[in-house]
């Protein structure tokens, strides 16, 4: 009886560890709404932040300083394995510290674009400014951890949608 009482106090510490995503979740003092973030993951020598909130999801891109994008900014993503590509469109603001938005809708079902990302393992990025092009080529280990963060996200932003 004692073994069984004691595995049972155990039980909330146990449920905790099965959390393999490691999302940090906050709520924003003004709106009061909750966010959930990947935190900076390492992209070539750039990174990335996964965030989620009830109505979208945003992957910011944080390249080297002086890199100016704009609206007409795109991304294309190449994955492993296949010819397949796909081209997003800068839903950030113009600026020339490196920082590029793309944003996704969060909705019960998963776009298709979206969960190309949390599914395929990307190979490279690259960002384009009219002639100006910047190539980020992933690491095997980044790789996985990319998809595992976007898959995390995706999993867990559901739960935001009220």
């Amino acid at each position: 009886m004692k073994q069984f009482l004691s595995l049972l106090l155990l039980l909330p510490f146990l449920a905790g560890a099965q959390d393999t995503c490691g999302l940090k979740r906050d709520r924003d003092p003004y709106t009061k709404e909750v966010r959930l973030s990947s935190g900076f993951i390492a992209v070539g020598n750039n990174k990335v932040s996964i965030d989620a909130v009830a109505k979208e999801i945003d992957f910011f891109f944080m390249l080297e300083p002086g890199k100016c994008f704009d609206d007409n900014a795109t991304l294309t993503v190449n994955f492993e394995g296949s010819r397949v590509k796909q081209t997003y469109r800068s839903s950030g603001t113009m600026n020339c510290e490196g920082y590029f938005h793309i944003n996704f809708r969060n909705t019960p079902g998963t776009s298709y674009s979206l969960q190309k990302l949390a599914t395929l393992r990307v190979s490279s990025l690259l960002f384009k400014k009219e002639k100006e092009e910047t190539t980020v080529l992933l690491s095997e280990d980044q790789k996985n951890l990319f998809r595992k963060a976007v898959s995390c996200v995706i999993a867990q932003a559901k739960g935001l949608i009220p």
